[in-house]
């Protein structure tokens, strides 16, 4: 839900609160506007649209379930210590989310580097497929170069820098920080007990799993501590450090921007977004893949999204109800969602100024059937 305040009679400044996120609109502009470091409330508001307004609606039209992160996770999670005690209050913070981690279809992780300033993202593609090489410890899993149809989770580093500022050493010490608060979100959850037997009862023989020379080493533990040995391996999953042909910023200050329509990306075409930016699949060789370079990710997007964003913030403070009604909400994210031919243009049309009510007045007679009063109906 969204809704438009102002924050008390003296300040006299008027707020955006999207789903708990609230963003104060003077100083999101100003951000906007002086092509300065977006900050992580900005960051937050623009991901929880994206997710509230843009899934599914790619070229298959499926949607998906995804979970994103508050940007201050990982702040929190890197000065958790080696007790789990730690990690179990940090996932109570994060139990609000409706979807259970492991069963999303990706989890989105914003990162930021305090030392640069720079905002980067992981993103954890299938994660529950991780249940499987728990239950198959002894089998040996076969690679692939495509996300969909390969047995293990993916965990995908996306850096508009391309790792100037964020070296692999530093991205791998991330990602196994990461594990082992999914690890105990695993344990903790009663949603994934019995879900080995539940999903993957019916893999009974290797060859499920091909036949390469990559394996799982098991140690000789407990079940418990087996299970979330092989769950922390980072050799349990297909880790991309440097996706290829993933768009770079030409500036030092766009990386907010930049990750935020990686994401834009993602909920849109899903996680089959990645097979062009992993080892094995060619560029352009898939349906969509020929517009994410030549249209969506292309300079120009990229140079144009910070009037887009202005756009929808000022569409927002002028028709508060966008969220509660259809055609305000369908008209944001055409504004969101502009094509790059369009994005040049910042003067605000017709039905953005126009208040609520007249807009849907004038939606539902420009939507009637212009044989209908002229119908005999019994």
């Amino acid at each position: 839900m969204s809704t438009v305040s102002t924050n008390g009679p003296r300040m006299n400044k008027k707020s955006i609160n999207l789903n708990g996120i609230c963003l104060c609109l003077d100083k999101a502009l100003a951000q906007l506007r002086e092509n300065s470091y977006l900050d992580d409330l900005i960051l937050d508001f623009f991901m929880e649209f994206t997710k509230e307004s843009c899934i599914g609606v790619g070229q298959d039209g499926s949607g998906g379930k995804y979970c994103v992160l508050s940007s201050l996770f990982y702040t929190i999670l890197s000065m958790c210590g080696d007790n789990d005690e730690e990690y179990i209050r940090l996932r109570r913070w994060v139990k609000r989310i409706s979807t259970p981690l492991l069963l999303s279809d990706a989890i989105v992780i914003p990162m930021h580097c305090s030392q640069t300033n720079h905002w980067w993202l992981i993103v954890i593609c299938h994660p529950c497929r991780v249940f499987r090489l728990i239950q198959y410890s002894q089998r040996k899993i076969s690679p692939s170069h495509n996300i969909e149809a390969s047995n293990r989770g993916w965990i995908v580093c996306m850096d508009s820098l391309g790792g100037k500022n964020i070296g692999q050493q530093e991205k791998k010490r991330a990602i196994e920080n990461i594990l082992k608060f999914l690890d105990v979100e695993r344990r903790s959850n009663e949603v994934y007990s019995g879900m080995l037997e539940r999903k993957y009862e019916h893999l009974s023989s290797s060859a499920d799993f091909g036949s390469s020379n990559a394996s799982i080493a098991v140690g000789t533990a407990n079940a418990g501590d087996q299970a979330s040995e092989i769950f922390r391996a980072l050799a349990s999953w297909e880790i991309v450090y440097s996706p290829r042909n993933l768009p770079f910023q030409e500036n030092n200050f766009d990386c907010g921007i930049y990750i935020i329509e990686y994401v834009h990306r993602l909920f849109h075409d899903g996680t089959r977004m990645f097979n062009s930016m992993v080892g094995g699949i060619a560029p352009l060789g898939e349906s969509g893949s020929a517009n994410l370079q030549q249209n969506w990710f292309s300079k120009k997007w990229f140079k144009n999204r910070r009037a887009v964003y202005t756009r929808v913030l000022e569409f927002m403070s002028t028709n508060a109800d966008w969220s509660e009604d259809q055609f305000l909400k369908s008209r944001l994210v055409e504004i969101f969602d502009d094509n790059v031919t369009a994005l040049g243009s910042t003067k605000r049309t017709e039905a953005e100024r126009l208040p609520s009510l007249q807009t849907r007045r004038k939606f539902v007679m420009s939507s009637l059937n212009k044989n209908y009063f002229s119908t005999s109906r019994s």
